[in-house]
């Protein structure tokens, strides 16, 4: 039985579906660099495109079978999934090393605020602390050294690596690093918006928001976006504003 019509029919679906996948890549670009970094993103489009390559080849030597053609695919494919598992491996690593303390703090007290997602404008960290009396904190800063003497965990967005740190660029790190902290009795204070929305632009760091928003509402925990009002235009206090409740300290 002639096998070679349903083995090119095979081919051809492979290369569709691959082709598929790399036009994917391609038109949802930004969404991708949303959750992972760009240069992740690049990396992908280039497997894709060498492992489309490689079956752009078998389907050609299906067609005009030649002896360099027989082993083109193979070399081809090869090479794609090598680096295909180098791009897993430097996309994972980055998220090996925990960031986030593994004990929160409780500040002793009486709740002062329900539980849900909240926006306060200029506070200093003494009103802050005031109303989450009596949660867990973990606290993500631009300013660590303000919670000095606190004994309260905290995430640094910085560039500087540390134990601590999360790069800004690197908004599912750091989504990562705090959906994984949050339970119903956890208060996640966010002062560190105007840098994040500095290194990565007010669209992508709104996206980052309402998923952590999400994150928060679904855990039944808190969230207090602490933000300096002067810091944003007209039209971002207004997307804010639609998304978080505006907390009057």
């Amino acid at each position: 039985m002639n096998y070679s019509p349903l083995k090119l029919y095979l081919e051809v679906v492979k290369l569709v579906a691959v082709t598929l996948m790399l036009g994917l890549v391609v038109k949802r670009h930004e969404a991708f660099t949303y959750l992972v970094p760009k240069k992740v993103v690049k990396k992908a489009f280039f497997f894709l495109t060498v492992f489309w390559l490689g079956f752009v080849a078998d389907v050609s030597n299906d067609i005009y079978p030649t002896e360099f053609t027989k082993v083109l695919d193979d070399i081809i494919i090869s090479v794609a999934l090598v680096f295909g598992a180098y791009l897993m491996w430097s996309a994972s690593s980055p998220l090996r090393e925990s960031v986030t303390p593994k004990k929160l703090g409780t500040l002793n007290g009486e709740p002062r605020i329900q539980r849900g997602a909240y926006l306060v404008y200029a506070s200093t960290l003494k009103d802050v602390l005031d109303i989450v009396r009596g949660r867990k904190v973990l606290f993500v800063t631009r300013h660590p050294e303000l919670l000095q003497g606190s004994n309260l965990p905290y995430i640094w967005v910085s560039k500087i690596p540390s134990r601590y740190s999360v790069n800004p660029t690197n908004l599912h790190i750091l989504l990562h690093e705090i959906s994984k902290s949050v339970d119903r009795n956890t208060v996640i204070v966010l002062d560190a918006l105007e840098y994040l929305i500095l290194e990565n632009g007010f669209k992508s760091v709104m996206k980052f928001l309402t998923t952590l928003k999400d994150i928060v509402i679904e855990k039944n925990a808190t969230l207090l976006l602490v933000v300096e009002k002067n810091a944003l235009d007209e039209k971002e206090r207004a997307m804010l504003e639609s998304e978080f409740q505006v907390l009057v300290l």
